[in-house]
């Protein structure tokens, strides 16, 4: 009889618990990205935008392009830490990444990231090799 009890109790408990577990967001949080200002890397005059905003949980594009004029290495470790990715597009092909921690430019060209920020805070990202030349910015997650 105990046991039965036992059972019973148990069973209840992760009844009442499964509506936690099953909780979805109210809509699909990938479908449509906001698109932030594109972050050009221009080797004479640095980026294009020193400062972005966003909010956690909201679904984003941000895309950063290369002058190819130098190799640049795009440095943002401690954000890219603090987002989900949905995916990195780079020519059309999308790469479904589980993380990342920086992104390097050989030559001209684009690549795209959609993601979700997850931790607020100011970071910041850079071409470490050039942050005296002005190569450094923030991005502020509310």
């Amino acid at each position: 009889m105990f046991r039965l009890l036992l059972i019973g109790t148990m069973l209840s408990c992760f009844a009442g618990l499964s509506k936690y577990n099953s909780a979805e967001a109210a809509g699909k949080i990938t479908r449509r990205a906001e698109r932030l200002e594109e972050i050009r890397i221009d080797g004479a005059a640095g980026f294009s935008v020193s400062q972005l905003e966003m909010e956690t949980g909201k679904f984003y594009r941000l895309r950063i392009t290369s002058d190819g004029k130098d190799e640049y290495y795009f440095a943002a470790t401690d954000f890219f830490n603090s987002v989900w990715f949905d995916q990195i597009v780079i020519n059309s092909l999308e790469i479904k990444p589980t993380g990342i921690y920086g992104l390097e430019f050989d030559d001209q060209g684009s690549i795209d990231l959609f993601f979700v920020p997850i931790k607020p805070g100011t970071y910041t990202f850079s071409v470490p090799t050039l942050t005296e030349s002005g190569f450094t910015g923030q991005i502020i997650v509310h």
